[in-house]
């Protein structure tokens, strides 16, 4: 939808700047106009998006609580706004967070500013839109703040088992890649002196440094290359579907992908039908959060199945592993549905600790001991010819 940006006078004369999105201008004249506002000028520009990829949850996490906070010591909604403005004005929400408290300003209402954003999660507006009917904004924020938190804490751990095998695979290559291009071809240069026949191994190694030593710049722009064009080939469209069944079939690594799915669903689904969400709008806003297309295309029909008057643990059977349903199942009967989703959220949170934690302490003398071994072998084929030499000599 298009966005305009208006400078206009209040009813009191007072002059006033803002943004507005409408799907052309003489409908936004229209809606600021029912605002009573007398439009100066109206000038229609690029939207500017509240979150990109690459946005940081921490900061989302962070407004959502402070503003709840602010909002629950009983501060108005346009002065905790404003006070906001401040405190992120070298974030990347600072300017978002002034056009917020403009369109607030305006007459509109915190839950629809936030939908202007396409690139935000559809989980906060939704949320905010909840504690606003309901009187409870500030537990609606809370409860949004602890969502991003929840999702950040997540990733965040995923990350940090993963950091110190992947340098120590990363180190690895690059020692190995440094041995094949520029330290093997000047050992070479001796057996030449030599002319005595070479091992077969030794000539292996040879083979493969006399390619890396003339092409090594092509290697790396191949490496490079292939990287840019196999994560733009997995990150949409068929090439996602393969790539997903791929890991999902990978001992080990399919569990923990599997694992943090079932964190942030039942999580995400717990908290907002705790905040007043309906169950069929919760479900659809929760699918929002998981990765795995697998889990958010069955979901669909749920949102479906759920329509037309069926239960929600029903609607999972096939989908979720039969514990999770069969939790959800009692939280239904027993009317503490969002209890037990949380519940199931946190049991499967310490699950994925301990396979994180056991999984990482496999994995690094695992990936130690293979790129030690590869070492081993370029400095075996270099060695051997030395020891034959000398064999030969005495």
């Amino acid at each position: 939808m298009p966005y305009f940006s208006y400078k206009g006078r209040t009813s009191s004369g007072e002059l006033i700047t803002g943004k507005i999105d409408s799907p052309s201008p003489n409908q936004a004249i229209e809606e600021l106009t029912r605002r009573g506002i007398f439009i100066l000028s109206l000038e229609e520009e690029k939207h500017a998006q509240i979150l990109t990829p690459h946005f940081r949850r921490k900061e989302l996490a962070q407004f959502c609580i402070r503003l709840g906070e602010l909002i629950k010591a009983g501060l108005p909604l346009l002065r905790a706004l404003n006070i906001l403005q401040r405190q992120f004005a070298r974030g990347r929400l600072g300017g978002v967070i002034s056009e917020i408290y403009a369109q607030v300003r305006d007459g509109a209402s915190l839950s629809q500013a936030l939908s202007a954003y396409p690139n935000l999660p559809p989980i906060l507006p939704a949320l905010i839109s909840s504690g606003e009917t309901s009187g409870n904004l500030d537990y609606a924020l809370k409860e949004a703040g602890d969502v991003f938190s929840h999702e950040l804490e997540l990733r965040s751990k995923v990350k940090s088992a993963l950091f110190y095998p992947a340098l120590v695979l990363t180190a690895g290559t690059l020692t190995i890649f440094f041995l094949l291009s520029f330290v093997i071809p000047r050992v070479s240069e001796i057996f030449v002196d030599l002319g005595q026949r070479l091992p077969l191994i030794t000539r292996i190694v040879l083979f493969f440094s006399h390619i890396f030593s003339r092409l090594w710049w092509l290697i790396i722009l191949l490496v490079i290359g292939g990287y840019w064009g196999f994560k733009k080939f997995v990150s949409q469209g068929p090439g996602r579907v393969m790539w997903e069944r791929f890991k999902l079939r990978i001992p080990v690594i399919n569990k923990l992908i599997l694992y943090r799915e079932y964190v942030l669903f039942p999580r995400t689904l717990g908290m907002l039908i705790r905040s007043g969400v309906p169950v069929v709008e919760a479900v659809e806003l929760a699918r929002s959060v998981l990765s795995l297309e697998s889990l958010k295309i069955p979901l669909v029909e749920v949102t479906r199945a759920l329509k037309e008057g069926e239960t929600l643990s029903k609607s999972l059977e096939g989908i979720f592993p039969e514990d999770i349903v069969d939790v959800i199942a009692v939280g239904e009967e027993s009317g503490n549905l969002e209890n037990s989703l949380l519940t199931v959220a946190d049991n499967y949170a310490q699950e994925l600790d301990y396979r994180l934690k056991i999984g990482t302490q496999l994995l690094e003398p695992l990936l130690i001991l293979f790129v030690g071994m590869i070492v081993g072998v370029i400095v075996i084929a270099m060695l051997l010819p030395i020891f034959e030499l000398n064999m030969l000599i005495r």
